[in-house]
């Protein structure tokens, strides 16, 4: 009687109770030490263990992207272009700008920008970034974490000129004069900054901004080949969920999750990060999460494991499941 009152229970008790991964399939697992892309190739293995941060640009699509596209080309590539390049989609695609502006408009304080475009999808990004047959390096056109604000500052004093422009009906070479200053450090030779400073004064400043960022790069990888990207999106069922997350650890493949923070920072936003491991601690599975945020631990609710010297956050196999919407990675 006692036991079958017991079974009872179990079956009011909250559904998080019972969605624990078992000792057994959770050894510990560092995916960086398992992908052989990673491992050995210094400059990647470099790259995957340094904070990166976004800084407060809603373009953390682009950060995982390129963390999937890096191991597949053997070669860090730039966040930054793959945003530029996704945001020439937008524009060009109507539904997805229509999208785009209104969730812009129905939530202003999760964005940054006023006309260039935030947020996207990982598998759309890699496919249009893979359709230009190149991408420029992270070194090519970095989004440097020993100059945060940097890309920040860039985009809003050009989108802050523009109506100056406009107005003021500017020559073309103290146009490229202002713009020039702006975009320093990142060096653009005489004849293309002019190209941008036509674009400027009569294009979207998406469009500026992907023409910036191909007169940029300093270094390229060309010869992308195709890379399909698998969407797992995630169910009531989470053994089968948490089997593909454990899977693809299995076999070092580098994967995304797109989830909502408030469990993890007390504020509301939704986000994407990459999966870099497990482990069996203090009772239950936890998954190694790569952040864009930098080395700063404040943005975490207290009592989170979080590694500053490579901005990474440790989270349960509850919290990963409970928190999260889907996994992406490139199968083969």
């Amino acid at each position: 009687m006692k036991f079958a009152f017991f079974l009872f229970l179990m079956t009011l008790l909250p559904e998080a109770f019972a969605q624990r991964v078992q000792k057994a399939s959770c050894t510990d697992i560092d995916v960086r030490e398992v992908n052989p892309a990673i491992k050995n190739n210094s400059r990647l293995k470099a790259h995957f263990q340094t904070p990166r941060n976004q800084d407060s640009i809603g373009w953390c699509y682009a950060f995982t992207s390129a963390d999937l596209m890096s191991v597949k080309l053997g070669v860090p590539v730039s966040g930054m272009h793959i945003s530029t390049i996704y945001n020439n989609h937008i524009l060009n695609t109507p539904s997805l700008q229509k999208e785009t502006d209104e969730d812009r408009n129905r939530n202003p304080q999760n964005f940054a920008f006023t006309d260039v475009y935030e947020s996207g999808r990982v598998q759309d990004a890699i496919k249009e970034t893979v359709s230009k047959g190149r991408i420029c390096t992270e070194k090519g056109l970095p989004f440097d974490e020993t100059h945060p604000n940097q890309v920040h500052d860039l985009v809003k004093a050009l989108e802050e000129l523009k109506p100056q422009v406009i107005l003021s009906n500017m020559d073309r070479a103290t146009i490229c004069r202002e713009i020039s200053s702006i975009v320093t450090p990142f060096v653009v030779s005489g004849q293309n900054m002019t190209a941008i400073a036509d674009s400027f004064v009569k294009d979207n400043l998406n469009k500026t901004m992907t023409l910036f960022a191909d007169n940029a790069c300093k270094e390229w990888v060309n010869n992308i080949p195709d890379m399909e990207v698998k969407v797992v999106r995630k169910s009531t069922d989470l053994e089968a969920f948490m089997k593909e997350v454990n899977f693809n650890i299995v076999k070092g493949r580098l994967q995304t999750v797109d989830y909502d923070v408030k469990p993890f920072t007390g504020s509301e936003g939704f986000h994407s990060s990459i999966i870099l491991g497990r482990r069996w601690n203090n009772g239950r599975c936890e998954y190694n999460i790569r952040n864009s945020w930098g080395k700063s631990c404040a943005s975490y609710v207290a009592g989170t494991d979080c590694n500053r010297e490579q901005g990474t956050f440790w989270v349960s196999d509850e919290q990963l499941f409970q928190a999260s919407d889907n996994i992406r990675y490139i199968p083969k």
